[in-house]
């Protein structure tokens, strides 16, 4: 179990008066042109008003299934239309390009969100020579 896993149940308790940081980064996402990502989303508490304020879609990525849970269930400001598709992995390559490591499980499902999410002129390629192989676990 991970100290996010381990903590988790009461990340949301020990994080609420923890608010003071939210119009940096709404700030910072008015500004930003393309999209907006938080990596270590936890529960939302930082994408889930900066997606409410900016009225854009937040991506957000974490390696916490239980963190990610309760970004799903807790009924504060939650989109209507949010919710958890995949894990992911994502690697910046260059200013403008980026490697995506997908599930395996669910990589068509995957890349046709993502191509919905692309911007016009830009795009998608899907690599079938690489691959990534994720050990979990103790050994």
């Amino acid at each position: 179990m991970s100290w996010d896993e381990a903590f988790s149940h009461r990340y949301d308790e020990w994080a609420a008066d923890m608010t003071a940081d939210i119009d940096f980064y709404v700030r910072l996402a008015r500004e930003a042109d393309g999209p907006l990502v938080e990596l270590a989303v936890g529960n939302g508490r930082v994408a889930i008003p900066v997606g409410r304020a900016t009225g854009r879609r937040v991506i957000g990525l974490d390696t916490s299934p239980a963190m990610l849970e309760q970004a799903l269930l807790l009924p504060r400001e939650a989109p209507e239309d949010g919710g958890v598709l995949d894990d992911l992995i994502v690697y910046r390559l260059a200013a403008d390009r980026y490697r995506i490591v997908l599930n395996a499980a669910t990589a068509a499902s995957d890349l046709a969100w993502l191509e919905r999410l692309c911007p016009a002129g830009t795009g998608l390629r899907a690599r079938h020579d690489l691959a990534m192989l994720a050990v979990q676990g103790k050994f």
